[in-house]
């Protein structure tokens, strides 16, 4: 009789096995259209663009405190082409999605993924994510002209701190 039970139990968990899967994929599904209404892919490339303009900025370099020549303009461009290569190819959309994929999957039940998609189905997600690319320039065009006027303040801090670390030591290899 025990072992009836068991087995019984056992069938019934192995059973539920292949639901939960379909569950699993359902909700999967349901993320993906939601990363497909927010246009989540386009958003991440925009972000690209907005870093990198901000990096070729003359107002960045304002911050930063150079005046570069034509001969370190040049080594300058260049470098900021590998970098951003380097950060557009390891944090791509093809890369990030599996990982933002988990992260919906673990911090929203399925209910909350319909209604989320519902949302960016509706003609006010549609906006917002019609809209999302010039608030974006705004607000980083509005951020960089916010930085212009700290890098007297950023410099002082660093001339301020470098005795400071030097003082504390030589920073050790991991």
């Amino acid at each position: 009789m025990i072992r009836a039970r068991y087995l019984l139990l056992i069938t019934l968990a192995l059973a539920a096995v292949p639901s939960v899967r379909a569950d699993e994929a359902s909700k999967s599904a349901k993320i993906e259209k939601v990363f497909q209404a927010a246009k989540l892919d386009q958003v991440l490339n925009q972000m690209y663009a907005l870093i990198e303009n901000q990096v070729k900025s003359q107002m960045f370099q304002q911050f930063m405190g150079a005046q570069l020549n034509p001969e370190q303009q040049k080594v300058f461009d260049e470098f900021e082409g590998k970098v951003m290569k380097v950060v557009t190819t390891r944090l791509s959309w093809d890369q990030l999605k599996p990982v933002y994929l988990k992260l919906y999957a673990d911090a929203f039940s399925e209910s909350d993924i319909d209604g989320i998609l519902a949302f960016y189905q509706s003609p006010a997600g549609q906006s917002l994510v019609a809209k999302t690319p010039q608030i974006m320039a705004a607000g980083s065009q509005a951020a960089q002209e916010k930085l212009i006027g700290i890098g007297p303040d950023i410099q002082a801090l660093v001339q301020e701190y470098i005795p400071k670390m030097k003082a504390a030591g030589q920073p050790t290899a991991h």
